[in-house]
Order: structure tokens, then C-alpha cells, then sequence
């Protein structure tokens, strides 16, 4: 099983020590520093509308929030072009 999905859902992590030009799909960085998770939780959001919008998503999906601070320079605002099976939950 990958780190990316499991039977029944879609996984992708954010964490203030990810950057938002990778994958997503890793709880932490990799060795060679070149995937790992989102820095930013609009960054989940966008990748996500993408993928609805490409008709690409058919899991339900869950964004995990790693621990630490997130700066925000505006708003998160999400609307209907969320609306999908998708939790965004805390963990560390």
C-alpha cells in the first residue's frame, strides 16, 4: 500500500516545513529533498479543486495538518467548488 491513498481514501499532508511545489502525498520531506508535504493549506485546497475539476478525484479525501504554525497572509475561504468528501484534520 502507498503513503498516498489507502483502500478508501485520498491522503495528502500539510506542514510548515513542506513546500507547495511538491507532491503533497508525503507526511514529511524525503531524502533527497525533493518531495514531501504542502507548506500551505491553500495550496491542499487548490490542488484538490484541480482535481475535481479534471474529474481525477474518486475517493473521499482527508488532508492532514501537521503540527506547528501556519502563517496566513489572508483568509482561507473555501466554497462549493470544495464540496467533495474532504476532511482536513490535525495531527502530528
Amino acid at each position: 500500500m502507498s503513503n498516498d491513498r489507502t483502500d478508501r481514501e485520498l491522503i495528502f499532508y500539510v506542514s510548515p516545513i513542506g513546500n507547495d511545489k511538491w507532491s503533497g502525498r508525503l507526511p514529511e520531506p524525503n531524502e533527497a529533498g525533493n518531495d514531501g508535504p504542502f507548506a500551505t493549506i491553500t495550496k491542499a485546497r487548490d490542488t484538490l479543486r484541480n482535481m475535481k475539476k479534471q474529474g481525477t478525484l474518486s475517493w473521499p479525501v482527508k488532508v492532514y495538518l501537521r503540527g506547528g504554525i501556519y502563517y496566513l497572509t489572508k483568509p482561507i475561504v473555501f466554497t462549493y467548488e470544495d464540496s467533495w468528501p474532504i476532511t482536513y484534520c490535525a495531527t502530528h
